[in-house]
């Protein structure tokens, strides 16, 4: 299977006059069934339009750890182990999909095979904010913080279609509730924006055995006024687009902040379906949203409403990077 997929990926760059211009590489995703979708290809002289199950990608910028794998590829497993003890033992932490190229041809007795595990440096890596990580878990513990990778179409919307089919069989076993006990809160963030939540969706009362925490930001196209209103109004028939998907627990629909941000606060049971669904999304939210302004972190091990109320009383500076997400205040609808 990859070795047709390889040939006929070269064979789409060739006819757009493209080349190869260095070693074939593999990247590994799970998927929320916990399946692995394995993405193979090359690099090239330049850009390359889709065709069929051929499409344009490119590698994650940012950090990564890498070491070189020589011998039988059953033995890559080490290679892996090792990447990660770096990644852990020098102050960052996992952050993304990993993958690996391959630097020599068929017939080398010990073929090379170089390994790459994306890292993202852990807030208490130094000694200025050591003393806010340790205090502060929600900030060590995040690990994933940035803008979508959305998955191929072709796989985006057939899970779409199985969410939507999934959150017409919880609406219809009474599964799907709209609790009233965080209308109205005010949720201010360290970039000094402020949501308002208008809406509660929770799937089940049970407590997540993997929990996270997923924030997702964007800004609507031409929205202004009247538009947000309107907007707000309609997301409920957004509904289908998340609650069906596996992992999903509850959903705090906030207000358009000051910069005409909407964000969506989840609890959501395992970091990997939490991305999944983010990069799924994606295509939905592209339709009526600025692309780029689509991000989405998650804090994994975290509890929504320890969230909240770790929020009440402790306000923590932040990056600027990470001010968007970082919730510093709440007050309720009552206060």
């Amino acid at each position: 299977m990859l070795r047709f997929n390889s040939l006929h990926a070269l064979t789409v760059a060739e006819r757009q006059g493209r080349r190869i211009t260095g070693a074939p590489s593999a990247r590994y995703r799970h998927t929320a069934d916990d399946r692995l979708d394995v993405e193979v290809g090359f690099p090239l002289s330049g850009g390359i339009a889709a065709r069929g199950r051929v499409e344009p990608t490119s590698q994650p910028a940012g950090r990564a750890a890498t070491t070189i794998h020589a011998g039988d590829y059953s033995g890559i497993g080490a290679a892996y182990d090792a990447a990660v003890h770096w990644i852990t033992e020098h102050g960052y932490v996992p952050s993304g999909d990993p993958w690996e190229s391959y630097l020599d041809g068929p017939g080398v007795a010990a073929p090379r095979t170089e390994v790459f595990v994306p890292c993202a440096e852990r807030l208490d890596a130094t000694p200025e904010n050591a003393a806010q990580a340790r205090a502060d878990p929600v900030a060590e513990r995040s690990i994933r913080d940035c803008e979508p990778r959305p998955l191929p179409l072709r796989v985006a919307a057939p899970r779409l279609a199985r969410c939507a089919a999934r959150t017409m069989n919880l609406l219809a076993r009474h599964r799907l509730h709209q609790p009233e006990r965080n209308m109205g809160r005010r949720m201010t963030f360290a970039d000094g924006t402020t949501g308002v939540v208008y809406r509660e969706t929770v799937a089940c009362d049970e407590s997540p055995r993997d929990p996270s925490v997923l924030v997702v930001s964007f800004r609507l196209r031409g929205a202004h006024g009247w538009g947000h209103a309107l907007f707000q109004a309609e997301r409920l028939l957004n509904t289908p687009l998340f609650a069906g998907f596996p992992g999903f627990v509850s959903k705090l629909w906030l207000t358009a902040d000051d910069l005409d941000r909407y964000r969506g606060f989840y609890q959501w049971d395992g970091t990997r379906p939490a991305e999944d669904y983010v990069r799924a999304l994606w295509w939905a939210l592209a339709l009526v949203s600025h692309r780029h302004s689509i991000r989405y972190c998650i804090l994994p091990g975290q509890l929504r409403d320890d969230v909240l109320e770790g929020a009440r009383s402790e306000e923590w500076s932040a990056p600027p990077d990470q001010a968007w997400w970082r919730l510093v205040r709440t007050e309720t609808g009552s206060t």
